[in-house]
């Protein structure tokens, strides 16, 4: 089984989770309506080439969950760590870090800290 990871920020107000439209590998992280105010800091992930295409929040606990061949441009891991599986790589992040993975990727992971 591969590892993954997730991220995006907008001023949305809080709101609840919500659950992702990707299958869950673990059951303590989803992606979420975007809120800058959460606690800890989402995981932003910016789509597209260039991040052009719209971005997906993700936040929890501990855990991974499946982002079957989603084209992730750039990582904010907001307050976590954890690591992104794209096709080409593992790209392993800590809090407050952008990462550049520029490929096809396919699960999102948050590791405890």
């Amino acid at each position: 089984m591969s590892l993954l990871t997730m991220s995006a920020v907008t001023s949305a107000p809080a709101a609840a989770a919500t659950t992702a439209p990707e299958g869950d590998v673990g059951v303590l992280i989803s992606q979420r309506q975007c809120n800058v105010g959460e606690v800890p800091r989402q995981i932003v992930l910016f789509l597209g080439i260039g991040g052009d295409e719209g971005h997906r929040c993700y936040g929890g606990a501990t855990g991974s969950i499946s982002l079957p061949n989603l084209g992730v441009y750039e990582l904010f891991s907001g307050g976590y760590t954890g690591v992104i599986d794209c096709k080409n790589n593992l790209h392993f992040f800590k809090p407050n870090e952008r990462k550049f993975p520029i490929d096809v990727c396919n699960e999102l992971t948050i590791l405890p800290a």
